[in-house]
């Protein structure tokens, strides 16, 4: 039963396409399959100057959906003066976000929000850089300022710390791991939620299938509430599909340490 449910979940990984498993060849035959269909839509040019609808702006997902995969909208949707080149190559980006409350998740639902800022980490020179977008009197967003700040300056610098090592260091991952560690996830074809638990080699069996996070991490800050310093969560999203998979964290005899995943 375990095993089925790796396996169950490093398959939806999978189909999602941000796995740290997936090759080139896997890339390459799923773009072949689509050559002739491309082309196709191509010729009948269907997807020209489509309009964005006026409903992206509700919400900043929906709107960042939008800027991410139409180069014309994130020109016209980005303060004369920025660069928005980090954005180019980031259609099949996951995201995400670091919270300390479930509730803090509805902020992404809330169309209230007028400022969400995503902040692009460099673990190579541990450098942060902001990019800040707030919605205008007309109820649109716009990518208006950009800051570069180093990882040391920010409210969750020694948890980022932490992740940089958890992510390029299996050593040190595994002795960040409670094992066995807590697993939940809920079952839409038997419609209950299942709890079990991974061993570490379950888990290795799944990390290689899990984000690829040793380079550089995306996170979307929406105005989460910072207060604690010994418990947080990271949820990672898939931007142009429904993946969703969260990480809880509790810090504890001096370090911080994974006991907990949710899908």
């Amino acid at each position: 039963m375990m095993k089925s449910l790796v396996y169950s979940l490093a398959f939806c990984l999978l189909l999602c396409s941000c796995g740290w498993g997936i090759g080139d060849d896997v890339e390459a035959e799923a773009s072949d399959s689509l050559d002739v269909d491309t082309i196709a839509m191509e010729e009948l040019d269907l997807f020209d100057d489509a309009p964005i609808p006026d409903a992206a702006d509700k919400l900043f997902d929906d709107f960042f959906y939008s800027y991410v995969t139409d180069e014309s909208y994130r020109t016209e949707r980005t303060t004369s003066g920025l660069s928005f080149n980090a954005f180019d190559d980031m259609p099949e980006a996951v995201f995400s976000i670091v919270y300390e409350r479930e509730e803090d998740l509805e902020l992404a639902k809330d169309t209230s929000v007028n400022e969400v800022s995503v902040e692009m980490i460099d673990w190579s020179d541990d450098r942060i850089v902001r990019y800040r977008f707030n919605r205008n009197n007309e109820g649109k967003w716009y990518l208006t300022g950009t800051e570069d700040d180093h990882i040391d300056n920010t409210p969750n610098a020694g948890f980022f710390a932490f992740m940089h090592d958890f992510v390029t260091d299996s050593l040190y991952q595994h002795e960040s791991i409670e094992f066995p560690l807590q697993y939940t996830l809920y079952s839409y074809e038997d419609a209950e939620t299942i709890h079990t638990s991974f061993e570490p080699d379950e888990w290795n069996a799944l990390c290689d299938e899990l984000p690829d996070l040793s380079e550089k991490i995306v996170s979307v800050d929406y105005g989460q509430t910072i207060i604690s310093q010994n418990r947080k969560s990271v949820q990672l999203k898939g931007l142009v599909n429904s993946m969703a998979i969260k990480f809880h964290f509790v810090f504890s005899s001096g370090r911080w340490r994974l006991v907990q995943m949710e899908s």
